[in-house]
């Protein structure tokens, strides 16, 4: 593989995979997203062309493994095959300015923490509610965006929100369409960003308690 882009092949070879852990529940990472893929297969595959145009997009395959699962995170899996993800530029433009906006150490972390007055406001925030769901995910469901799911993944390291989410909402169709597609994507995330728990923490403890 050159610098410049990611062959064909290999593209055919990630974008499988990563769709596969969407939706087939291929443990990607523990299978180092290597599935029993042929370049046969490949070759015999009418849109062979198209992940060539694919991977002339991106410069390494972490950018475009990441783009594959943001796709499949942020759109109905129906509308993540891979002509859509060539052709979506909206999509691709998104993700980029994703990128821009997914660490946590920029303003936006701080701007959605600033939303709340005191650290017990935010905690609140975040407790299951009867009959709807807490407000940082409505938030969500409301925008579709990715800075809200940024926010949302970042809190999840801290207070493992979503497997508590889980147990009050599961069986709820709009829950759980989430929760699937989060679980998935979060362990791309994680291993993208290289998040570590403690610092986060300490990000959000210092934003409270700090002087302004």
């Amino acid at each position: 593989m050159t610098d410049l882009f990611v062959p064909a092949y290999d593209t055919y070879e990630i974008y499988t995979a990563v769709r596969a852990a969407f939706v087939a529940n291929f443990d990607f990472f523990k299978y180092h997203g290597k599935m029993k893929l042929t370049k046969e297969s490949f070759l015999a595959n009418r849109n062979k062309w198209l992940f060539a145009g694919l991977g002339k997009k991106f410069k390494n395959e972490s950018e475009l493994q990441g783009y594959v699962a943001y796709a499949h995170m942020m759109r109905d899996h129906n509308k993540c095959w891979i002509n859509n993800l060539v052709r979506d530029h909206d999509l691709l433009d998104n993700y980029k300015k994703a990128m821009k906006i997914s660490q946590p150490r920029i303003v936006h972390f701080d701007d959605w923490l600033g939303i709340y007055e005191t650290i017990d406001e935010l905690k609140d925030a975040l407790v299951l509610q009867k009959n709807t769901f807490p407000e940082p995910f409505r938030q969500w469901l409301a925008s579709n965006s990715f800075e809200r799911l940024n926010f949302l993944i970042l809190l999840d390291q801290v207070y493992g929100i979503f497997a508590k989410w889980n147990e009050g909402y599961k069986g709820d169709f709009v829950w759980d369409n989430f929760y699937k597609r989060i679980e998935v994507y979060k362990k791309f995330y994680v291993n993208s960003h290289f998040l570590n728990k403690n610092l986060i923490e300490e990000r959000v403890k210092n934003h409270f308690t700090l002087p302004k």
